[in-house]
């Protein structure tokens, strides 16, 4: 043999080498990629389940909120713990509702030839009481 044929035969061994140390790294790495997919999908199967019982546990607490703003409890609360009690009907009194007052006018100015501007917001009142008024 020789010298030439020896570097080739060389050359060949190592190119075998290489390719088969680079299929052995190719399976070890799908191998890895394998094994860390199903364990994130044991880990999202893990996070759904806290998921569903952090949701259930939130609409427990919504209703419990809920239960408690209710008026029984609000009034079981104010008779028991705070010592109110119910009105007699004598002391209840009934408030009408009235229509809010609209914007007025703020002038120096004086209307011409009408009553003083200041006069005509309290006219303007003493109409709306008496046209509420039964």
């Amino acid at each position: 043999m020789t010298a030439r044929r020896l570097k080739k035969s060389w050359r060949k061994g190592l190119i075998k080498l290489g390719f088969f140390l680079y299929l052995v790294a190719g399976v070890f790495c799908l191998v890895g990629l394998r094994s860390s997919a199903i364990s994130m999908e044991y880990d999202i199967g893990k996070l759904q389940k806290e998921k569903e019982s952090i949701i259930r546990e939130r609409k427990l607490l919504f209703a419990q909120k809920a239960g408690s703003f209710s008026m029984k409890n609000v009034e079981d609360a104010a008779i028991n713990d705070l010592g109110m009690s119910l009105p007699d009907r004598e002391k209840v009194i009934y408030v009408k509702r009235m229509q809010p007052a609209g914007p007025r006018e703020a002038s120096v100015k004086a209307d011409a030839g009408s009553t003083p501007s200041w006069r005509s917001p309290l006219s303007a009142f003493k109409n709306m009481r008496r046209a509420d008024d039964p």
